[in-house]
């Protein structure tokens, strides 16, 4: 949520563009925050559980994700820091999808003999978007 606010503020400054939409950015706001919250409460409370605040949180993340691509594809002049967030986006949107493939494991058994690959790949791929942001 913190690196989804810093690329609200820094993405129309660095890149000379304004936000894609901003209505929609509060919706995506109010959903990726009732995700996280109900995603970190299944967590804590039950985890074989979480399957649908992780498609909740997934679908925040998307919509963000979308977003940025939409303010990204709007500016005028694009540049070597446009691929640089774009693979950062890339990088965010393939560890949500790990993760929520890791949550669909949990629940039903699904490529279980994977769960380990995926999680560390999961991992990795959370750390570069991360550091990318």
């Amino acid at each position: 949520m913190v690196a989804m606010g810093a690329m609200y503020q820094l993405v129309p400054v660095a890149f000379l563009t304004p936000i894609w939409n901003e209505k929609f950015g509060f919706w995506q706001l109010a959903v990726t925050a009732a995700g996280i919250v109900t995603f970190a409460a299944a967590l804590y409370l039950r985890p074989q559980d979480a399957l649908v605040p992780g498609i909740l949180t997934l679908l925040g993340i998307l919509m963000f994700i979308f977003q940025m691509f939409m303010t990204l594809n709007s500016q005028a002049k694009p540049n070597i820091l446009t691929l640089f967030v774009g693979t950062a986006l890339v990088s965010l949107l393939a560890t949500i999808t790990l993760g929520i493939t890791l949550v669909l494991s949990m629940k039903t058994g699904f490529a279980s003999e994977y769960y380990q690959s995926i999680f560390k790949t999961h991992i990795l791929l959370g750390t570069v978007a991360g550091f990318h942001s």
